[in-house]
């Protein structure tokens, strides 16, 4: 007033993402920020687009990626030629042991030039470790993606963990990946009714 500033509170926006499936009754949320933000967020969406005063029950979701087809080196990942996507590579891959609740191998190599890198990393360990007593539990991928035909293409890091657990979002680029991880045999369409859990 009077011709001078004044300070004032700012609170920006933020976007939320919400995914709910009302056949499996599960609900997604994506959003940056704390975790205590996520009960006050999934009450939100159940008051105002589901008219009900708190979520459903949660269901256990079924759903399993299946990351063994993923510790063959000649594992091609498939991908329409208009997806944009130009290449995808595993980047890291972390071994549970099937034996001893807890026991884990984590390999991480860089593909940047030799896309099999952490397939040689393996090689390596095999001649010493009987890795039929592991399993596959988590995965990280690098993705290199065009999305501006007027820029290079970006490297996209997609993490999928056993069970069903994986980062990218439901935005248009994330169904993008998600397609080529469905098309790959890794993300399964629909949930699995009789999923065995892994060590």
């Amino acid at each position: 007033m009077n011709g001078e500033f004044d300070r004032r509170p700012h609170n920006p926006a933020f976007e939320v993402i919400y995914v709910y499936s009302q056949k499996e009754g599960s609900l997604d949320l994506h959003f940056r920020g704390s975790y205590k933000a996520i009960e006050p967020l999934q009450g939100m969406f159940a008051q105002a687009i589901l008219k009900l005063d708190g979520l459903p029950p949660d269901p256990k979701d079924e759903r399993v990626y299946d990351l063994n087809p993923l510790l063959q080196k000649g594992f091609n990942f498939i991908y329409d030629a208009g997806s944009g996507i130009e290449r995808v590579r595993v980047k890291k891959l972390r071994l549970s042991s099937r034996i001893k609740r807890g026991d884990r191998i984590t390999l991480e190599a860089d593909s940047s030039d030799n896309p099999e890198a952490v397939y040689d990393l393996l090689d390596q360990i095999r001649t010493s470790l009987h890795l039929s007593m592991y399993s596959p539990t988590q995965v990280e991928l690098a993705a290199s993606v065009v999305v501006d035909m007027d820029k290079p293409a970006k490297t996209v890091a997609i993490r999928i963990t056993y069970p069903n657990s994986c980062s990218l979002r439901y935005d248009e680029l994330g169904l993008r990946l998600r397609a080529m991880l469905e098309a790959s045999g890794i993300e399964p369409k629909e949930p699995a009714k009789n999923a065995g859990a892994e060590a």
